[in-house]
């Protein structure tokens, strides 16, 4: 304190001869920072003139002293002092960090990245935005947000992060990003602003946010758009001005615009899904198939393209949805995680409605075709069955079971069951009762699946449950099941196995051997 006082003094004695240029001096020479703080504390001073020193203090260019830290520790001092004319000074400083801001004499050009200069009296606006109210605050926020829009990609994650800033300034200031949303814009960038407007934004920034995002996917998806991308792709692989061949520009340009397409504006999507023509777009795009005649490269982007579209959906669905998503998960010819995407959807629309077409697939005994095919077959099966427990709950347990295939010869490989098992745990309220039932059922399956849950759920007293089922020598029927470590060739060896699970689960001791 006593150090600030006499910088306070020295720069006091000056009076009024204190000047812009003596401001401009001490912001390089040792002694300097402390003179500017004290201008912006002396009542001797005019308020313009207290608000270059404070902006000054900001805009230093040197290494001992942080331009931000200072202009925050004297903007907090005239508000702890309740200084008369900090709102002058604060007002009167909002066109100098505006010029600074853009570079000051030297703007930044496009395509540059700001320089630090430019990040300090952008983070002092915000600190100052934050510290203002009525239109000081308003203009503050609008020079703020204004410099992230103009060139986001680069401007984003520097000093004070976008995301930091529309925290703390509130909605008002996270709609003055959509200015910045092009199809142009960085991928990286286009997801990130989708996400500040998705978490922080209000119901109109999401809207329009949300609309904007199904332009830019139709955009990208344009025969000019792919032309762009093209000549930016021929641009960076000219060397020494030997141009690239067009088969090399067409491959990178095609991976480039997917690139864009699934990382940028899909990705973007998933945090606006809650609107309505997102949700519609992106299931648009997911049951959109390849063309047959398209090469086998190109197939595959389109194929994972609509898986991210289907990814992009997450919480977005609902009842109205369930029909296309059926569609897509009980088409044979869709790619595995095609189907595996729509089920997850389904699982989130709740819609009872679901349950009734899975049944024919749940019970498919008569599986056919070579190994992969029957493979996939179960694959489906046990997907659709739990997806029928997901829906349905416990409610739907014995339904379940008695469309599920009874003849004693079908297949059922370990993880299908174990699979079934687990989601009868999970489920509130646990249905306890009814799954313990089954192990003394006449189907080997059905007490299999009992089994695990025993293992998952039960309790000390179960132990010896289990243990009284290790002589079942119902046989198990799968491919799986003697690859098992150990090999689980019947009911009974499962149980053994299930055991073990159980006691290492409790920490209950093996029994000891008989002598």
């Amino acid at each position: 304190m006593a150090a600030f006082l006499l910088v306070v003094a020295s720069a006091g004695a000056a009076g009024c001869k204190v000047t812009a240029a003596d401001l401009e001096h001490w912001k390089r020479t040792q002694l300097g920072p402390g003179k500017l703080a004290a201008v912006v504390a002396s009542h001797r001073y005019t308020s313009e003139l207290r608000a270059e020193a404070l902006v000054a203090l900001a805009t230093m260019d040197r290494t001992d002293v942080q331009p931000v830290p200072a202009f925050r520790t004297a903007t907090r001092r005239l508000i702890a002092t309740e200084d008369p004319a900090r709102a002058e000074i604060f007002a009167a400083a909002v066109p100098a960090l505006e010029s600074a801001m853009r570079g000051g004499e030297r703007p930044t050009q496009p395509g540059q990245p700001p320089s630090d200069q430019q990040i300090n009296a952008k983070d002092a606006a915000f600190l100052l935005a934050v510290s203002t109210t009525g239109a000081t605050h308003d203009r503050l926020v609008q020079s703020v947000m204004s410099w992230f829009a103009a060139d986001f990609a680069r401007r984003a994650m520097t000093g004070v992060g976008a995301d930091e800033v529309t925290r703390r300034l509130g909605a008002p200031s996270v709609a003055m990003l959509l200015p910045a949303l092009d199809a142009k814009l960085d991928r990286d960038a286009m997801a990130k602003i989708a996400g500040i407007v998705g978490t922080l934004g209000d119901a109109a920034a999401k809207r329009t946010a949300g609309d904007r995002f199904v332009a830019i996917e139709r955009e990208m998806e344009s025969t000019p758009f792919f032309e762009w991308v093209k000549g930016e792709v021929r641009r960076a692989m000219t060397v020494g001005g030997t141009a690239p061949t067009e088969a090399r520009v067409l491959g990178t340009a095609t991976l480039t615009r997917e690139a864009l397409l699934t990382g940028g504006a899909i990705a973007g999507m998933k945090s606006l899904v809650s609107h309505p023509p997102v949700a519609a777009r992106l299931l648009e795009i997911a049951t959109s198939k390849p063309p047959s005649n398209a090469p086998a490269a190109l197939v595959a982007l389109l194929q994972e393209r609509r898986v991210h579209a289907l990814d992009s959906l997450e919480n977005g669905v609902n009842a109205s949805h369930v029909q296309a998503l059926l569609a897509l998960a009980l088409d044979a010819t869709n790619p595995g995680n095609v189907r595996e995407g729509a089920f997850d959807r389904l699982a989130e629309t709740h819609a009872q409605s679901a349950i009734a077409p899975l049944w024919p697939i749940i019970g498919n005994a008569a599986l056919t075709g070579d190994a992969a095919a029957q493979r996939d077959a179960r694959a489906l099966r046990a997907r659709a069955a739990e997806l029928v427990l997901q829906l349905g709950g416990a409610a739907k347990l014995s339904e379940l079971y008695a469309h599920m295939p009874v003849d004693p010869t079908t297949a059922f490989e370990p993880a299908e069951l174990e699979g079934y098992a687990a989601r009868l745990a999970g489920l509130v309220p646990i249905p306890n009762a009814a799954v313990r039932a089954d192990l003394r059922s006449p189907i080997w399956w059905r007490r299999v699946i009992a089994i695990h849950f025993v293992a998952k759920t039960g309790a000390a007293g179960d132990v010896a449950l289990l243990s009284g089922m290790a002589s079942d020598v119902m046989p198990t029927v799968g491919a799986s099941w003697a690859s098992r470590d150990p090999a689980q060739p019947t009911v009974g060896k499962v149980a053994t196995a299930a055991l073990e699970s159980l006691r290492e689960r409790l920490a209950v001791p093996a029994a000891p051997a008989a002598p």
